[in-house]
């Protein structure tokens, strides 16, 4: 019967249930904050790539590669993490990839999106894991938008 498979099936915990393993690519020059959010990534289930500056970034999401999400540092060098989200939006094959910037200058961040006219969703620095959780949940399981395979 029915209620006896159910008892046969072990309970996991609601945390797992929720857990969704996703592919993010993280954008960020500076290799000890990079790291950092390796390892924060990896240990919520996720496999995580890493590339260190805005125009690999670029490349890489131009290229055969596919991810469900792309975390990108603010200030990197050739292409910076605001001018990457830009582009990636104007870019008809990523226009839906889900991104965010990660941040230590939010005031600097909020004064470029206003000169450039674009609006990004971001994180500022220093986050708790609860708060980029949050940010992946918002950003990766919304109806409108459609992760990668």
């Amino acid at each position: 019967t029915l209620g006896e498979q159910e008892k046969k099936q072990p309970q996991k915990p609601l945390g797992e249930i929720e857990r969704i393993k996703l592919r993010i690519l993280v954008a960020d020059d500076n290799p000890l904050v990079r790291n950092i959010l390796v390892l924060l990534l990896q240990s919520m289930g996720h496999i995580v790539d890493v590339i260190d500056d805005g125009q690999k970034l670029l490349a890489k999401l131009n290229s055969e590669y596919s991810c469900d999400l792309v975390i990108t540092d603010f200030e990197m060098p050739n292409i910076d993490g605001l001018e990457a989200f830009k582009i990636i939006r104007e870019t008809e094959k990523l226009r839906k990839l889900p991104v965010f910037i990660v941040t230590g200058n939010s005031v600097r961040l909020e004064k470029e999106m206003e000169k450039r006219g674009v609006i990004a969703p971001y994180l500022a620095k220093p986050y708790t894991t609860n708060a980029l959780s949050a940010k992946i949940k918002e950003l990766t399981q919304s109806e409108t938008v459609l992760l990668a395979k």
